[in-house]
């Protein structure tokens, strides 16, 4: 338990990072956001492998460029979605991940869920629908459906992720190519737009969401390395209740009872998609 509370800790630092990048998002796009932050953690990363010397090379490049790809588009939706809705609706909206990720094992490990598993879906579904319909603006909608598609997106990141691992793959290197993706892709959208005006002002802004979101990286790695899977898993919720803090706090932003129950019954059905898509896999 002790080592899974590491979740919270990188918690915090996502919710931090969110408040971050939700401050300065009439400054930066999208694309600056993910050329920073992943150029940040990228030299983060790079320092660590050759501290431990970890190899950069790979005997499996497909499968971190499958897994690089999806997590880093989840993270241009996730940032579009901060930039659009509040920070606590738009976290929630991409931790839908485990909700997505037991729709998708059914396709994906062939698996036969228990009636648990369709009722937490059931539930988090619910909970989407009572956050999008009654609290949105009609402005708003587009943002709410690049949070949902950066939980799907997620889940299937966190997929390849464990697909990698099984093959042996550093928890490091696999960031490593992740965050090198991250670097080019958002060097080529800027390339063909253009990077904008960073002033003084916004330079802290930008070391702070890039090393917070590193520290957060690494100390979830932490917990999934040394803590309960399933524990940690749950845990990576704070992750919402910090969000809604901290905007609360820092930015003044009081959400809707609406969106309050949504977030609450989108919590339940994840970690009880969790918790019974767990128990359907130990069984079958």
């Amino acid at each position: 338990m002790l080592h899974s509370m590491w979740m919270v800790v990188a918690g915090f630092c996502f919710a931090l990072m969110g408040v971050l990048i939700k401050h300065v998002s009439d400054k930066l796009t999208v694309p600056d956001v993910l050329f920073y932050r992943s150029l940040i953690n990228l030299v983060i990363v790079i320092f660590l492998m050759r501290q431990q010397r970890i190899a950069f090379s790979t005997q499996v490049p497909l499968l971190h460029v499958r897994r690089a790809m999806m997590g880093n588009l989840a993270l241009v939706f996730m940032f579009y979605a901060i930039a659009h809705l509040p920070i606590a609706t738009a976290t929630t909206l991409n931790y839908t991940n485990p909700i997505f990720l037991a729709l998708l094992s059914i396709f994906l490990f062939k698996e036969k869920p228990t009636w648990l598993v369709y009722v937490a879906v059931l539930i988090g579904f619910v909970g989407i629908v009572t956050i999008l319909r009654p609290s949105f603006l009609p402005d708003q909608y587009l943002g709410g459906l690049a949070g949902l598609t950066s939980g799907l997106l997620t889940a299937i990141a966190y997929y390849s992720v464990g697909v990698l691992v099984r093959r042996g793959e550093s928890e490091l290197r696999v960031v490593f190519y992740f965050s090198l993706t991250g670097v080019a892709l958002g060097l080529v959208w800027l390339l063909s737009t253009q990077f904008a005006y960073v002033d003084l002002v916004t330079v802290p802004y930008i070391i702070g969401f890039g090393v917070l979101g590193s520290l957060g990286q690494l100390c979830m790695t932490r917990a999934y390395g040394l803590g309960k899977a399933l524990t940690t898993s749950a845990l990576s919720y704070t992750t919402v209740i910090f969000s809604a803090l901290l905007s609360w706090l820092l930015l003044n932003d009081t959400p809707a009872l609406s969106s309050v129950l949504g977030i609450v019954l989108i919590i339940v059905g994840g970690v009880m998609s969790m918790v019974f898509n767990s128990d359907t896999r130990r069984t079958s």
